[in-house]
């Protein structure tokens, strides 16, 4: 499993989701790993044109899934152990730095 990648905010374009993920923590991930593949649900984001491109760029063909499916697509299951771990804290955090305090 490669590392959570974390987009700043106000960088939620399809050009910040590609150097942010697929040329950041994924790029290097891929390569070392001989039998992985990239699995996306039908977010926007994954949809663009441009991520569509970046996702084949690095030898990846990106599987489309239903978005929310945890049958399906097994990286909701891991949303929602994340999702449930912020959620139960004694103090929810209120800022992107509490929030990578909380998910690291």
């Amino acid at each position: 499993m490669s590392n959570l990648a974390v987009i700043p905010p106000g960088q939620n374009k399809a050009v910040d989701f590609i150097e942010v993920v697929y040329k950041g923590e994924l790029l290097g991930f891929l390569w070392e790993t001989a039998n992985a593949f990239l699995m996306e649900d039908g977010a926007l984001i994954h949809r663009a044109r441009v991520s569509k491109a970046g996702g084949r760029r690095i030898r990846s063909s990106p599987s489309c899934g239903p978005a929310q499916s945890p049958d399906l697509n097994p990286i909701e299951n891991v949303w929602s152990l994340l999702k449930n771990a912020v959620h139960y804290r004694r103090i929810r955090p209120r800022t992107v730095k509490d929030m990578m305090f909380a998910l690291n």
